[in-house]
């Protein structure tokens, strides 16, 4: 009698015993695998269990012997380490081989199938039919929140017969059960101040530095990461104390002290300028994020102070200075010759903006032989711009009598700008002086009317101190 079957040892080794398709124990040659030659031995048992002798026949039978799928399996425990949620599962890949231990042909295929159980462990993936030799990967991982994530999944190994023995998909023991666990942080959000303003101050002012701002704005979850700040890269005349600051915990009170910026008042200008501020999310337990750099604008305007300066428009006479005292000379002139004229005003000479606005008013103090106020005050007047026409004067030779005539003009100025900036007053006097002489008369030299002029100044200079 012959006969052929193909049977599976169940066990990761060869062995002496097999199970035959559709026949009972078989004794397998030599305990290899492949094709093999198998006996039955007498007596058999049968007729209602009744060891009845037969005479002995030889039953050649013959049988391809295959080895069952072959993995280990996995770890009792995945641990996909730490991680910075991103509302997506966080995963990785397993592997299982079916390793080879038999000869070419003569093992059969892995199947596994993969399913979450519990907790917030998730699971996804099967491997059909890997043949042997090879490897095929399950995907295992957590949710991805923040905090602990620990959950189950179960792992179902089979040997797949298809293609080799030809027989059925057949367990390899119960599902394996997995722990998976995974430790998520919440991304630091850094928040800065967009800007820095120092408004106007004025050349040569020692600016106190300003703070900027720095939050860790992110969501309070249950693990967060810190977030670290450090500013630098001003540009201009805007500087920064290239400070830093770490550690600061999400839903914490914003820093405004660590990280400063400050400006330069060498030179007047209105300064636009940028600094940078680096940015980092940190836990202890992973490499340092790198986040998006944010800009803060600077911004600060540096004024040249208001100062105030007679200015002739038009007409006869010099002007000449000594402190805060003008003088307008309109010389020596014979009597009935006629009228010298001449317009005034008040320039904000300051050389070049910006700077602060002038402001004034004018009145005459010390008789009035020349002087017409065409305006008593005057506002807004900008960088080396000039006010409206305030003064005219005229020396009127017809009507005034021989001698000197003087008049004296006070003008009370400040500057003011802005940013509520308003100057201490200063003031100027103008003296406004003329000499009338008869016909005939030698005209006097220039140094003589220098010597005069300068007399007449100090006479009205001890008037005013008198009345005062």
């Amino acid at each position: 009698v012959t006969v052929r079957s193909a049977v599976r040892v169940p066990t990761a080794t060869t062995s002496s015993s097999a199970t035959a398709l559709g026949s009972g124990p078989v004794i397998v040659n030599g305990g290899s695998l492949g094709p093999q030659n198998l006996t039955m031995a007498n007596p058999v048992t049968f007729n209602g269990g009744v060891t009845t002798p037969l005479t002995s026949q030889t039953v050649n039978m013959s049988a391809n012997v295959f080895n069952v799928a072959q993995t280990a399996g996995l770890p009792a425990t995945v641990n996909v380490g730490s991680f910075r949620t991103s509302g997506s599962p966080v995963t990785q890949n397993v592997t299982l081989t079916n390793t080879n231990i038999s000869p070419a042909g003569f093992q059969e295929g892995l199947n596994a199938t993969i399913v979450s159980t519990g907790g917030a462990a998730v699971a996804s993936g099967a491997l059909n039919n890997v043949a042997a030799g090879a490897s095929g990967n399950l995907v295992i991982g957590v949710t991805g929140v923040a905090g602990l994530n620990t959950g189950i999944v179960q792992v179902q190994r089979a040997t797949n017969g298809a293609g080799t023995s030809g027989l059925g998909t057949l367990n390899l023991g119960g599902a394996q059960t997995v722990n998976v666990t995974g430790l998520g942080y919440t991304t630091a959000q850094g928040t800065v101040a967009p800007s820095v303003n120092f408004g106007i101050v004025h050349v040569g002012d020692v600016v106190a530095t300003q703070g900027v701002s720095v939050q860790n704005s992110a969501p309070v979850t249950a693990l967060n990461d810190t977030l670290r700040a450090a500013i630098g890269g001003a540009t201009g005349p805007f500087t920064s104390n290239n400070g830093a600051v770490a550690g600061l915990a999400a839903g914490a009170a914003a820093n405004t002290t660590a990280l400063t910026v400050g400006l330069n008042t060498a030179t007047a200008g209105v300064y636009n300028g940028t600094a940078t501020v680096a940015l980092r999310s940190q836990n202890g337990d992973m490499a340092d994020l790198v986040l998006t750099p944010q800009n803060v604008a600077l911004n600060g305007q540096v004024n040249k102070y208001a100062n105030a300066d007679f200015h002739k428009l038009s007409g006869a006479g010099a002007i000449t200075r000594s402190g805060n005292i003008f003088t307008l000379d309109f010389g020596t002139v014979f009597q009935n010759s006629g009228a010298l004229n001449t317009h005034i005003d008040v320039q904000n000479l300051v050389g070049g903006g910006p700077a602060d606005l002038l402001s004034g008013s004018l009145n005459v103090t010390d008789g009035n032989d020349f002087t017409s106020l065409l305006l008593g005050a005057f506002g807004g007047v900008g960088a080396d711009a000039f006010s409206a026409d305030l003064l005219s004067l005229t020396l009127n030779s017809n009507a005034l009598t021989l001698g000197l005539h003087s008049d004296d003009i006070e003008l009370i100025w400040n500057g003011s700008n802005a940013s509520g900036y308003n100057g201490p007053n200063s003031t100027y006097t103008l003296h406004v002086i003329g000499n009338i002489i008869a016909r005939g008369n030698n005209v006097p030299e220039p140094g003589t009317i220098l010597l005069m002029t300068i007399a007449l100044a100090g006479f009205g200079a001890a008037r005013r101190r008198k009345s005062a």
